[in-house]
C-alpha cells in the first residue's frame, strides 16, 4: 500500500514538473514583457487621468502570414476607465464596413452615430467605441465579444458576415489553420499567452522561410493578400463550411451578449449588386469546352446587342446561353441590366442577386447570410436593422448601387450617413436609453454639417479606393469624388498623398486645405477644415486659433475674440494674449487691450515664446495704446524698445517721431 502511494506520488510530481516549469515560464515572459500586446483593450493616462484605451496592434493576434505592413489596425480610441452612471456606453463590432473603410475619424460610424444620440439624448454622455477591423471574420468577432463583455457595454451593435471566406481564418483565407470551429476558438483562446506566442513566433520563423513572394509582398492589398483560394463555387464543400461557421459563431455571439444581459443589435449585410459585376464567372464542371466557346460566343452577341440597346434582341441570347449552362455570374447580371432598361422591377434584382450569390470570388456574402442573420434573429427573439432593405429603399430602382457605396461593398460617406441614422432610429425606437429622446428632432442637412467631415476627409477616401480598385480583382480603377475645378483637385489630392505617406499628420492636412480657402477667400470652407480637426482633439489650442484668425480677416470680431478666448482656456500662450489685444484695440477697447498685451510681454519675457519681431510688435501695440490714452511718455517706452528688438520697424519709427514733435496724432487701423 505504501509502495503505491510513493508511486502515484511520484508520477504525480513528474507530471507536475512540466506544468511547473511551463507555469513559471509564462511568468518570467510576462514580466518581461515578451512580445507584442495583443490585448484587445489597454489603459493609457492623459493629464493624469486614466482611461481605457483601444489597442491598435490587435490585429497581430489574427494575422501571423499577412505583410507586417498591411495588418490593420485598429484606431486608438479611448473611453472612460471609471464609467460615469450617465454614461451610455457602445461596442461596435466587426470588419472593414464596421471600420468605416476607406475613411477615418470623423466620417467613420461611430462618429456619425454619436453625433445623432447626443442630439436626441442631449443630458446623456455617449461612448460610442469602434472595434471594427478589416479582414476579421465571425472568428475574430467572438474572441472581441469575449473580452468586451467585462467593459460595462449597454449596447452591442455588430456588423459583420461578409469576410467569412476570406478574413482571417476563413475558409479559404491565407490565415486559415484548420476547418474544425473547435481547433480555430482554442487556438485564438490560446493566443492570450505568451509562451503560446513563443511558440508561434518560433514557428512563423520557420515557416517564412517557405512563403511564396506574393505572400510577403507589401504592395499588393490587403483584400488581395488575405485571399488564398480564390474561387469558391455556389455551394460546394467550401461555401457550406462558411455557411456553418457563420451561423454557429453568430450564435454563439448572440447568447454570449444575452447572458450578460446586455442589448444586441445586428444588421442585414448589403453590397453593390447593380453596379458591381461578378468578379468570377464560372461554368459548370460538367460543361464540356465547346460548349464552353459556343456559350462565350452567344454571349458576345448579347453584349452586341445590348450596347447596341437591343435589350430584347440581348435577352433572347442570354436565354440561348442559360440553355447551354445557367452558372456563369456575368450571364444574370447582364440579364439584369437588359431588364434594368426595360422596366422590368420585378426579374432585375433576383437577378443581380443571383450574379452576385454566382460569383466565384466571395468578396461579398450571399443572399443566403442575410437569411442567416434573418432567422437567428427570430428564434433568438433578437432586435434587427435590416440595412439591405433600408439602403434598397434608398438607391435607384430600389437596387443598391454607387450611389452609396464606394466599389463592391464598402459605402461611400453618404452610405455611412445613411447607416448612421437608422442605427440611431434603432436605438431610439427600442427604448434602450433610459429617457425620452428630445421632441426637436434635427434635420439630415445639420447633421451633415456637425459631422465634420470636409472634402479632405473624402478626398483620402477616395485615395485609397483608387489604391484598391487599381489592382485584383478590380478590371478598372474607381474613383468616388469627380472635381470640376483642377485647381481644387491638385491642391487636395497633394495634401492627401503627403498625409497618406506620412509626410504630415491628419491635422496638419486639414490646415493646408484650409489655407488653400482662405488664400481664395472661401473662409467657410475654411472654416469647416478648422472645425474637422476641433473635433477629433478638442483640447488641442491651434484650430480655436486659426478659427480666430478667420473671423479676425472678415472683421468678424466678437466671433475672433470667442474663438481667440477658447484657444486662450487651453494653451496660456503670449501670441495669443497678443491676438486678443488686437481684437480690443480694433474694437477701440483700449483698457482691454493694454493688459492683452502687458501679459503678451510678461509670458513672452518669462519662456522666450515670441520671435524678436513679433516681440517687437506686442511693444508697438502696447505703445498704440498708451498713444491713445495720451500717455505719451509711456508710448514712447514701448516705441524704443520696439525699435530695439526690430530696427527696421518703420510704423514703430514713424510714431516715435510723431510723438518727439508732439504732432497730434491720428491712429487708424
Amino acid at each position: 500500500m505504501r509502495q503505491r502511494l510513493k508511486k502515484i506520488v511520484f508520477i504525480t510530481i513528474c507530471l507536475l514538473i512540466p506544468v511547473l516549469f511551463f507555469f513559471l515560464l509564462e511568468i518570467i515572459l510576462r514580466l518581461t514583457g515578451y512580445g507584442d500586446d495583443l490585448k484587445l483593450i489597454r489603459t493609457t493616462t492623459i493629464k493624469n487621468q486614466k482611461f481605457y484605451q483601444l489597442n491598435p496592434e490587435v490585429g497581430r493576434r489574427y494575422f501571423s502570414r499577412t505583410h507586417r505592413d498591411l495588418i490593420p489596425q485598429l484606431y486608438p480610441q479611448t473611453f472612460e476607465y471609471q464609467k460615469s452612471a450617465n454614461t451610455f456606453r457602445i461596442f461596435l463590432i466587426g470588419g472593414s464596413t464596421m471600420a468605416g473603410f476607406p475613411y477615418q475619424l470623423n466620417a467613420r460610424i461611430n462618429s456619425l452615430l454619436k453625433d445623432r444620440l447626443e442630439s436626441y439624448y442631449p443630458d446623456r454622455k455617449f461612448e460610442v467605441v469602434n472595434t471594427g477591423l478589416s479582414a476579421i471574420n465571425s472568428f475574430s468577432v467572438l474572441d472581441f465579444v469575449d473580452e468586451l463583455v467585462n467593459y460595462e457595454p449597454d449596447l452591442f451593435i455588430i456588423y459583420m458576415g461578409h469576410n467569412e471566406f476570406y478574413g482571417a481564418y476563413g475558409v479559404s483565407s491565407l490565415e486559415k489553420i484548420s476547418r474544425s470551429p473547435g481547433f480555430i476558438r482554442a487556438y485564438l483562446n490560446l493566443n492570450k499567452f505568451k509562451l503560446f506566442l513563443l511558440l508561434r513566433r518560433t514557428v512563423q520563423s520557420v515557416s517564412h522561410l517557405f512563403y511564396s513572394a506574393a505572400e510577403q509582398n507589401a504592395s499588393r492589398t490587403l483584400m488581395a493578400s488575405v485571399a488564398e483560394k480564390n474561387v469558391i463555387p455556389l455551394h460546394s464543400s467550401e461555401y457550406r463550411l462558411a455557411k456553418q461557421y457563420f451561423r454557429d459563431n453568430l450564435d454563439r455571439i448572440i447568447l454570449k451578449i444575452r447572458k450578460q444581459h446586455t442589448p444586441l443589435l445586428i444588421s442585414t449585410l448589403f453590397s453593390n449588386i447593380r453596379d458591381q459585376e461578378p468578379f468570377i464567372s464560372l461554368f459548370a464542371d460538367k460543361t464540356p469546352t465547346q460548349s464552353r466557346t459556343e456559350w462565350e460566343n452567344c454571349f458576345q452577341l448579347g453584349m452586341d446587342a445590348y450596347r447596341a440597346e437591343k435589350f430584347s434582341n440581348a435577352l433572347d441570347y442570354f436565354s440561348l446561353c442559360a440553355a447551354i449552362d445557367s452558372i456563369p455570374a456575368k450571364l444574370y447580371f447582364q440579364t439584369a441590366k437588359c431588364q434594368l432598361a426595360l422596366n422590368d422591377q420585378v426579374n432585375t434584382r433576383l437577378n443581380f442577386q443571383k450574379a452576385r450569390d454566382l460569383d466565384g470570388l466571395r468578396f461579398r456574402a450571399p443572399s443566403e447570410f442575410n437569411q442567416i442573420i434573418k432567422n437567428l434573429s427570430s428564434q433568438r427573439q433578437l432586435p434587427i436593422v435590416d440595412l439591405e432593405k433600408i439602403f434598397n429603399a434608398n438607391s435607384p430602382h430600389n437596387i443598391v448601387g454607387n450611389e452609396l457605396v464606394s466599389e463592391h461593398l464598402h459605402p461611400n460617406f453618404d452610405g455611412y450617413f445613411l447607416m448612421a441614422k437608422f442605427l440611431a432610429r434603432a436605438i431610439m425606437e427600442h427604448r434602450w436609453v433610459a429617457q425620452k429622446p428630445a421632441s426637436n428632432f434635427q434635420s439630415d442637412n445639420y447633421f451633415y454639417d456637425i459631422s465634420g467631415v470636409t472634402i479632405f476627409d473624402r478626398a483620402i477616401g477616395d485615395r485609397v479606393i483608387q489604391k484598391l480598385t487599381s489592382q485584383w480583382p478590380y478590371p478598372k480603377q474607381i474613383s468616388i469624388i469627380h472635381y470640376s475645378d483642377q485647381k481644387l483637385k491638385a491642391a487636395i489630392e497633394k495634401s492627401v498623398i503627403d498625409y497618406l505617406l506620412g509626410k504630415i499628420s491628419w491635422n496638419q492636412g486639414h490646415y493646408q486645405v484650409a489655407d488653400y480657402f482662405e488664400n481664395l477667400e472661401d473662409y467657410d470652407r475654411a472654416l469647416r477644415e478648422y472645425l474637422a480637426v476641433i473635433k477629433v482633439v478638442p483640447e488641442n489650442f491651434f484650430p480655436y486659433y486659426k478659427a480666430g484668425n478667420l473671423f479676425f480677416i472678415q472683421n468678424r470680431l466678437a466671433e475672433a475674440e470667442e474663438w481667440f478666448k477658447q484657444a486662450l482656456a487651453l494653451n496660456d500662450q503670449a501670441f495669443l494674449h497678443a491676438k486678443l489685444g488686437m481684437v480690443y484695440l480694433t474694437q477701440d477697447s483700449v483698457s482691454k487691450a493694454e493688459i492683452k498685451f502687458r501679459k503678451a510681454i510678461e509670458i513672452d519675457s518669462k519662456n522666450q515664446q515670441l520671435s524678436l519681431q513679433e516681440k517687437a510688435q506686442a511693444h508697438y501695440y502696447l505703445a498704440i495704446c498708451h498713444t491713445k490714452n495720451q500717455k505719451n511718455d509711456l508710448a514712447k517706452q514701448e516705441l524704443r524698445q520696439a525699435l530695439a528688438l526690430n530696427p527696421s520697424h518703420q510704423s514703430a519709427q514713424k510714431l516715435l517721431t510723431l510723438l518727439k514733435t508732439n504732432t497730434k496724432v491720428h491712429i487708424k487701423l
